[in-house]
């Protein structure tokens, strides 16, 4: 699974043993690491957001991130809406209950 923190997206070694290897030696245990660049960063931003229970506040998340949430990203959230895979109320937008069984391809959507 990938993560994204302080601006980078990144995976972790799978491997259990190496994993805990490098970590005892205070080494980074990713094996991948990139930075993503505007707007490919708040897409991953927000689609990583979106798994939680809370979803997204897309003026708050703006506001905290610092980064805009683009016209076209806005527009397949709005067709995700349509598919019956998010829910919108007053631009707090979540995955609906079946959006959340079908996460996987949300993400592919936005990402």
């Amino acid at each position: 699974a990938f993560s994204y923190w302080g601006g980078s997206r990144f995976r972790n070694i799978a491997h259990l043993t190496r994993y805990t290897a490098l970590l005892g030696e205070g080494k980074d245990p990713a094996d991948f690491r990139e930075r993503l660049p505007y707007p490919a960063n708040v897409r991953e931003l927000l689609t990583l957001q979106l798994r939680l229970f809370e979803g997204v506040h897309l003026p708050s998340f703006a506001e905290k991130t610092g980064l805009a949430v683009p016209a076209e990203t806005i527009t397949v959230l709005e067709k995700l809406a349509v598919r019956g895979w998010l829910k919108e109320t007053e631009n707090h937008w979540r995955l609906t209950e079946e959006g959340k069984l079908f996460y996987d391809s949300v993400a592919e959507w936005l990402i």
